[in-house]
């Protein structure tokens, strides 16, 4: 390719197949030809590197995807003989401008569409990347006709990539030893050796305002790097957040200036793969099987466009079990309450057409706000009008308190049990302190401990009352019903089996008039378990539990199970209805989601077989879908590793 100075730039080019017989060809009927592939601009590291003729995998992954690259030997090259080599002497500028210039011919020729290019590189050429979308060339390469091409670049791979030459470079790695100190200071010239604003104008790292916020920039780096330390690529990825501009940033643990480890380079490549793919509107890459990934020691820092995302086809996969889990029995199937903290006076949807029989509504217990939430709707507007008059809340004792407590605050409620609802003498918890530990009375034992050793961080003042997750679950759910109008009909029943309060003829009596009574079963968390206890609370109040048409709610990604497991005790299917598996109705973001949904496609075959036998197989188990979902497994934990450092780092710019 032609450069400055009358120089010619050696290259290699490298064609999706469906391209190379027309480009070959130079077919001249332009009509005739299809739009230029996306190209990758490919920029070796050294800088006394070359390209070779020969099998680079990594090009012909790319390849493989549809893209072209372009391996350019820029001025400083090796193998073209020393006075080649030494132009670069002095002139690191020239190094970009022959970047820039490799760019324009590919632009130029018809090889590549201005907006449709990318640049990737690693150590010197990471750095070369990213002066070139950072636009280090631009005062010497600018020209009219090139007005079209800015962005110049739509995506940006920087591996293990030096952001600051010269005086700006700080790195020891550079200094310490007297050779290499020499070489840079020949390659720097005595200008960008010794000036700190010259070195800094040929700097990516002090050229960021000039990165287009339409490029997308994915940096990688290996935390032990001798050569450039991890430092320059999180001063990077640090200056793109603050930017707010959109990309991602990788580290590999125990990896040094080049990533080395089978699954970490696997883990890397099918990363870069899928981010070029999503930055050209690509065909997102074929799924890599999980056990590839494994040993990998990636930490993702930052993530802003979706490396970890799923491709459309997984995405729609995952979608799928999760909407399997979230199973509704026909006659409830068409009932949708408003998300979580929606208050209406009337139901979102038309209830069904028949409201069904319902003996007794039974939520189990758990820490989504959404679940109370909408199990209250699904009473208010079909099943009391139907004539269900009994609820039983079971378990409740879980870890995952703050969320409700959030909820509770927000309503400004108090606990069920505070002397003010007339529930008699208030809790032992219910003060101006969190609880470290709380002893919840509990059916069959004597207490059982809830909350030992949890570290409230609300501060005290913000909650109006501390009760344990079981009492907030159940004020919740009251609460929803007095919101909806129904709060003169319904009322707490106490907990039968651990307090003696319920007998047989009370529930029977109970049954007959027009207020509901909303029971607490609270001593298991076991989905066995629960069912167990919540069919003999069922007894207690005078219902059969074989024959008892039974509603049973649960959070979506457990919900398939308990109704399994309440099939194989009850010998019949319950009436089981949930939120539907939404970011906006859960409360819970996707990811967290498949989560929970990976261990139900894992435990529900598990605890089906003959020597489990916890809950029923069903006959249309996704198996195929739960496979995938299982291939998904890194990708999900990425995810959720996104999001525990976005909390944190959300906890430490609240507490500074």
């Amino acid at each position: 390719t032609p450069a400055g100075g009358g120089e010619q730039l050696p290259g290699y080019l490298t064609l999706p197949r469906a391209h190379q017989r027309l480009w070959s060809a130079g077919a001249s009927d332009a009509s005739s030809t299809p739009p230029p592939p996306p190209l990758v601009l490919c920029i070796h590291g050294g800088p006394n590197e070359r390209d070779y003729a020969g099998f680079d995998p990594w090009v012909q992954l790319l390849a493989a995807r549809g893209m072209a690259v372009l391996s350019v030997d820029y001025r400083g090259s090796t193998g073209y003989g020393r006075r080649f080599c030494n132009l670069a002497h002095g002139n690191v500028r020239g190094m970009h401008e022959d970047v820039e210039d490799a760019r324009r011919w590919a632009v130029a020729t018809g090889l590549a569409a201005p907006h449709r290019i990318a640049i990737l590189g690693a150590s010197w050429g990471g750095y070369l990347a990213l002066g070139g979308a950072t636009e280090v060339a631009a005062a010497t390469t600018a020209s009219d006709d090139d007005a079209a091409a800015s962005p110049r670049y739509a995506a940006v791979v920087a591996i293990v990539p030096l952001v600051a030459v010269g005086a700006a470079n700080t790195s020891p790695a550079f200094r310490s030893d007297p050779l290499v100190a020499q070489y840079w200071r020949q390659l720097y010239g005595p200008s960008v050796a010794k000036d700190v604003k010259a070195a800094a104008a040929l700097s990516p790292l002090h050229r960021l305002e000039n990165l287009d916020k339409a490029v997308k920039l994915l940096l990688v780096h290996g935390e032990r790097d001798p050569r450039v330390p991890r430092e320059h690529g999180d001063a990077v990825a640090a200056a793109a957040m603050r930017a707010g501009l959109a990309g991602a940033h990788l580290t590999y643990a125990r990896e040094g200036h080049a990533i080395r480890r089978e699954p970490n380079v696997l883990h890397m490549w099918h990363a870069i793969e899928r981010f070029l793919c999503d930055a050209f509107a690509l065909p997102a890459p074929p799924a890599v099987e999980a056990r590839l990934f494994q040993g990998n020691t990636c930490t993702v820092q930052w993530d802003s466009v979706g490396v970890y995302g799923m491709c459309e086809e997984e995405k729609a996969d995952a979608e799928k079990t999760l909407a399997y889990l979230a199973w509704r029995h026909p006659r409830l199937a068409s009932y949708d309450p408003p998300p979580s903290g929606t208050v209406s006076s009337s139901a979102s949807s038309s209830p069904p057409t028949k409201a069904p029989r319902v003996d007794a509504l039974v939520v189990h217990g758990n820490s989504m706000v959404a679940c109370p939430l909408g199990a209250a709707d699904l009473f208010v507007d079909v099943l009391y009008p139907a004539g269900c008059r009994a609820v039983i809340l079971t378990g409740g004792v879980g870890r995952e308190t703050p969320p409700l407590w959030l909820e509770l605050a927000s309503r400004g409620l108090k606990p069920l049990f505070s002397s003010e609802h007339g529930g008699g003498s208030a809790p032992p918890w219910s003060n101006d302190r969190p609880p470290a530990h709380v002893a919840l009375p509990a059916q069959g034992i004597s207490s059982k401990p809830v909350l030992d050793g949890f570290d409230l961080t609300l501060a005290p003042e913000a909650l109006r009352a501390y009760a344990s997750e079981a009492d907030v679950f159940l004020e919740l759910f009251l609460s929803r019903c007095r919101e909806r109008g129904l709060g003169d009909c319904v009322a707490f029943g106490g907990n039968p089996m651990a307090d003696g309060k319920d007998d047989t003829a009370t529930a029977s009596r109970r049954r007959d008039g027009g207020t509901a009574y909303v029971y607490l079963e609270t001593a298991s968390t076991h989905t066995g378990t629960n069912v167990e206890f919540s069919r003999a609370t069922l007894r207690v109040l005078g219902l059969d539990d074989q024959t008892a048409a039974v509603a049973v709610v649960q959070q979506p990604q457990l919900h398939l199970r308990t109704c399994l497991t309440w099939q194989k005790q009850t010998g019949r299917q319950p009436l089981g209805w949930t939120v539907r598996p939404t970011e906006a109705a859960v409360g819970r973001s996707f990811a967290e989601q498949l989560r929970y949904a990976l261990g139900e496609v894992r435990r529900i075959p598990a605890y089906a077989k003959a020597d489990k036998a916890f809950c029923v197989m069903p006959d249309d188990f996704p198996h195929e879908a739960a496979r995938r979902l299982e291939e998904l497994e890194p990708t999900i934990q990425a995810a959720l590793d996104l999001e525990v450092a976005a909390k944190a780092r959300g906890s430490a710019a609240a507490k500074a």
